[in-house]
């Protein structure tokens, strides 16, 4: 077998230029109005994944924005909240506008981009909430903006936690993220944040499920994840900016993507000594985004 070209027969049609992206975006679009959330999902999954392919930052970004539009929709659907999943698909709709007339100017803007995302999601944030919370709850972002930095200071203290099997801290902040953000709104600074630990999750759960043993466990959060956590708190020591938050948040949808190539759907390691519980929920959570998802990301034979 000859040798692998780094050149490999790249022509302008191979790439993920801006006619294909634009196509996925509408066909996302598409599945949004007809209230099809999971196929949605599989589409941002499939921006991200392209977008990883060609390295291709700015699309990576607008996979991971719509994917959590897409996120929205389905778990109102699930709880029958019909009319909030009507409102998340105006504004996913509204938001994917503006991101087709960005590509007819030829220009990503950042600032633009987040500021866009931001809004379109306090549009119908209280849609989300259950009826008996929408009147009792006022919006006060100030409340989230000093939650949140609470959080990071116990991001900060407790951070070798990650090293531990038993420890669920990213999943814990992200919980109190969620639940902070969603009753009371966000300014950009706490979308920077709830989207940085929501990719660093993710990361984390496939070390969780992959690994073979404690000490493959311990090793890989150590080298993997307590770095990332290391570059967040940084950027919110700084004062963070579209540009940062963009490129560590790119950084670990790149990592993701590659461990969906990589992984699939994990499974425990068959060897009994070897083997150690891995976290329930963490193992959950990847399971059904892979059933869910299998059948628009692979061909089968």
């Amino acid at each position: 077998m000859g040798k692998i070209s780094n050149s490999y027969n790249m022509t302008k049609s191979s790439t993920y230029d801006n006619e294909l992206f634009k196509s996925e975006l509408l066909y996302y679009v598409k599945s949004m109005k007809k209230s099809d959330f999971k196929t949605s999902n599989i589409l941002a999954n499939r921006i991200m994944t392209n977008a990883w392919f060609f390295d291709n930052l700015n699309y990576g970004i607008v996979g991971f924005q719509l994917r959590q539009f897409a996120l929205d929709a389905l778990n109102s659907s699930r709880v029958n909240n019909t009319n909030g999943a009507k409102q998340v698909t105006s504004e996913a709709s509204s938001f994917s506008d503006f991101i087709i007339t960005q590509l007819s100017s030829g220009k990503f803007n950042l600032t633009e981009l987040w500021t866009k995302f931001n809004i379109q999601r306090e549009k119908y944030r209280k849609s989300l909430l259950p009826p008996e919370e929408k009147d009792v709850y006022p919006s006060n972002p100030d409340f989230t903006n000093a939650t949140f930095s609470k959080i990071l200071e116990i991001l900060n203290r407790r951070k070798g936690d990650v090293t531990f099997v038993t420890n669920n801290l990213l999943k814990g902040i992200l919980n109190e993220l969620n639940r902070t953000a969603r009753t009371y709104g966000t300014k950009i600074n706490e979308t920077y944040l709830w989207c940085l630990i929501i990719m660093l999750e993710r990361v984390d759960d496939y070390i969780a499920i992959t690994a073979v043993d404690k000490v493959d466990f311990e090793k890989r959060t150590r080298e993997e994840i307590l770095p990332l956590i290391e570059e967040v708190l940084k950027i919110f020591e700084k004062g963070a900016d579209p540009d940062s938050v963009s490129k560590l948040l790119w950084k670990m949808i790149a990592t993701w993507r590659e461990s969906f190539i990589r992984f699939l759907e994990p499974r425990p390691n068959p060897q009994p000594s070897l083997q150690f519980t891995p976290q329930e929920q963490a193992k959950e959570e990847i399971i059904d985004e892979f059933v869910e998802g299998i059948e628009g990301e692979l061909v089968k034979k």
